[in-house]
């Protein structure tokens, strides 16, 4: 991951790393800001209508920087909810490639892997994300499922509890 400060005139998309998008009020930036006030509203659509339109989104931001991480990321995520799952697994290979330390990217690449009931390399995926991020609960809750359906029930079990304990306010 680096950090990218293009000039606007060159560039209108700028970010830091993997994290938040900033886009300027010129150019490209204008369809990726109203992308993702439609993803706000996402909700009021039909799933399928909102993922396309999330994935039309990136079209314009990798065009801008191929090097966006996150825009990978995006693409990937949008791909793998219109079911797209091996372009999705190309994508979030990119999105890793830029920014390796992404715990999200590695959760939800190893989500897609899953889906195809290629469970044990996603429970490798889920332990990269784990390994960024020990309290990822998404990630700790993905993996469990992985075990469950692998009929590696003490371990599902043992990562349930862990995600459990990570929660605020539990009580036993």
């Amino acid at each position: 991951c680096r950090k990218l400060n293009a000039p606007e005139k060159e560039n209108p998309v700028k970010f830091l790393c993997c994290g938040r998008l900033e886009f300027s009020l010129q150019g490209e930036g204008r369809r990726v800001t109203r992308g993702l006030a439609r993803r706000q509203q996402a909700h009021e659509r039909p799933a399928g209508v909102a993922h396309a339109e999330a994935l039309d989104d990136t079209i314009d931001v990798i065009a801008a920087d191929a090097e966006n991480a996150e825009a990978w990321h995006n693409r990937a995520s949008a791909l793998a909810g219109l079911k797209r799952l091996h372009e999705a697994l190309a994508a979030y290979d990119k999105a890793l490639a830029l920014c390796p330390q992404s715990a999200a990217s590695w959760t939800n690449r190893g989500n897609t892997l899953a889906a195809l009931h290629r469970r044990e390399e996603a429970l490798v995926d889920f332990g990269r994300a784990l390994s960024i991020t020990a309290s990822d609960i998404e990630a700790l809750l993905a993996r469990a499922n992985a075990l469950f359906y692998l009929k590696r029930l003490p371990e599902a079990l043992a990562d349930c509890e862990t995600a459990l304990s990570l929660v605020p306010d539990h009580s036993d």
